[in-house]
């Protein structure tokens, strides 16, 4: 528990009161209230719980407190403490300072029965502190001069950093260089807290890209109370049908920043390849672009799942609808995807063909429904897959192809429902028996060695127009 310097000589003395004689006590009790009430009490940013004696019992007086210059209430009275007939101590809780620039203040006072008012000021430091006026900025690719107005009770100087990596001692911080003018300089707030920053932005040849603007005391290493904000820079115009690499996204601004924001300039993108690690949020950012605008092509195949390194098998993942309706013609997903979710790529009519990973391990139910144009699907041979939810394949077209390998083990009675291919490949030497058929009419399966016969004499698979053996191992 916190107290005063104040209060806590207060305190000393009240108990030094309460052990002498009563005329003495008086007296001494009586020194300190008045010195209380003369000096006031000044309490630290943080807050604190506070007490002050009077000579008077606790029925013997009245108390309010009356803030200043429209102070919140910022302090309260908790209780009141009798230790005799004759005294008593007044305990406040003081919270911690705000957003407050300034001090705040505010008067406790006492009535006493005897008709004497005591008025005692209560005052609290603020933080050190600076507040930008705004949380963001967003400047075009042609740059320019930024002017930022701030409110600071402090001397400051301000530091552009992209990036901190580590943490305390150790952190590296990582400073841009192309935001100049204010930067380092030690600022000098006017009387009345203000402060006037000018920047210029340089000219964006690339990418968007941001920074954040850090606010550091000067002289020392003490804490400032800031609200630091943004310092967005869009990208370049997008040439049309051009297309677009974005390379080694360990290192990279958030998406929503490298594409920025204008729907005219991303709407130029067709074609976009992504290199690195990625993670959920940038997923759904793919998801979003290649719904809302007019990508033709996505190829994540050179991204990996975990750009926190904390990322689950069950984490990487299309998630349920993520691609619903795209109209993208050709996707391909990040390496090491686990989960394909329900309806991921459901509804996508302009899908011609899709590879999944050999990573993955579930394919949901109707993952592929209704893609009207999506002819082939490739399973890698060394594949991972073990199952297969309903209707997973019921595209509604022919596919060319199709291979099942024998890890899967975990087929939905309805998995094959709606699937139509030229030819099955299926790799199974014990025939999986379901409730529900594919399409059989036109398609050759193709089996294990050995297994001809097997597949024939199970009814879900003698319908298929020929069952051969597979010319070469899968």
């Amino acid at each position: 528990m916190k107290y005063s310097y104040h209060v806590i000589t207060s305190l000393i003395l009240v108990f030094f009161f309460l052990s002498c004689n009563e005329n003495n006590g008086e007296l001494a009790l009586d020194t300190i209230t008045q010195q209380i009430i003369e000096n006031g009490i000044s309490v630290p940013e943080e807050g604190c719980d506070t007490a002050i004696a009077f000579p008077y019992a606790v029925n013997g007086y009245q108390t309010r407190i009356d803030y200043q210059d429209g102070s919140s209430k910022w302090c309260a009275l908790k209780d009141s403490i009798t230790p005799d007939k004759k005294s008593s101590i007044i305990n406040l809780k003081v919270l911690p300072s705000d957003t407050n620039l300034f001090e705040r203040k505010a008067i406790l006072v006492v009535k006493a029965t005897d008709g004497g008012v005591y008025n005692i000021k209560i005052s609290q430091r603020p933080y050190r502190s600076v507040y930008p006026e705004k949380f963001s900025y967003t400047m075009s690719a042609s740059g320019g001069d930024l002017t930022v107005k701030v409110k600071a009770n402090c001397s400051f100087r301000t530091a552009f950093v992209w990036r901190i990596d580590g943490y305390g001692d150790s952190a590296h911080i990582r400073h841009v260089d192309w935001i100049h003018g204010d930067v380092g300089k030690d600022i000098e707030p006017s009387v009345n807290g203000e402060a006037t920053l000018h920047f210029h932005v340089d000219l964006n040849t690339g990418w968007g890209r941001n920074t954040t603007l850090l606010f550091q005391h000067v002289g020392s290493d003490q804490r400032i109370r800031t609200r630091n904000f943004e310092i967005r820079q869009e990208p370049r115009t997008f040439q049309a049908n051009e297309e677009y690499t974005i390379p080694v996204v360990t290192d990279r601004d958030p998406l929503n920043v490298v594409f920025g924001q204008e729907s005219d300039n991303l709407n130029r993108i067709k074609n976009l390849s992504i290199h690195g690690l990625v993670d959920m949020g940038d997923m759904n950012y793919f998801a979003n672009f290649a719904k809302s605008y007019s990508l033709h092509s996505l190829d994540l195949s050179n991204t990996h799942f975990d750009r926190s390194g904390q990322l689950y098998d069950k984490e990487k993942s299309v998630s349920e609808r993520m691609f619903f309706g795209s109209t993208c013609s050709n996707i391909a997903i990040p390496s090491n995807t686990v989960y394909i979710g329900k309806e991921a790529f459901a509804d996508c009519n302009l899908l011609t063909c899709f590879t999944i990973p050999q990573s993955v391990r579930y394919i949901g139910d109707r993952a592929f429904a209704v893609c009207g144009n999506l002819r082939d699907i490739t399973i890698m041979h060394d594949s991972k897959l073990s199952s297969i939810g309903d209707e997973a394949f019921n595209t509604g077209t022919v596919l060319n192809s199709l291979y099942i390998p024998s890890t899967v083990h975990n087929i939905s009675d309805r998995a094959f429902v709606g699937l139509h291919a030229k030819e099955l490949h299926v790799g199974w030497l014990v025939p999986p028996v379901l409730k529900e058929g594919f399409i059989t009419k036109g398609c050759s399966l193709y089996v294990p060695k050995g297994c001809v016969d097997k597949y024939k004499s199970v009814n879900f698979w003698k319908d298929c127009n020929q069952i051969l053996e597979e010319p070469k191992k899968i």
